[in-house]
């Protein structure tokens, strides 16, 4: 399963953080790393950066109701977004 961009828009209006599917323009700042793994490809169907614990319960809730797998991303693997 997927979802599709407007169910991603939607979502990402719901949150305190910020959320991009592979369509949006943003998707590619927000989905890439610093520090590339090469041999496993990262291409997420949709990326989410928290604001809060709540975000993220709505994160795991939104792949849940899509079918979407999930993969959480600390400050210590990743870049640090701060906040808003």
């Amino acid at each position: 399963m997927s979802a599709t961009a407007a169910a991603v828009r939607a979502f990402a209006s719901r949150i305190g953080g910020r959320a991009a599917g592979r369509d949006e323009e943003i998707w590619e700042s927000l989905a890439g790393s610093r520090f590339p793994n090469l041999e496993v490809p990262w291409r997420p169907d949709v990326v989410v950066v928290p604001a809060g614990v709540a975000d993220v319960i709505a994160a795991t809730r939104f792949a849940r109701e899509h079918g979407l797998g999930l993969a959480a991303r600390g400050c210590g693997t990743c870049r640090s977004w701060g906040t808003r």
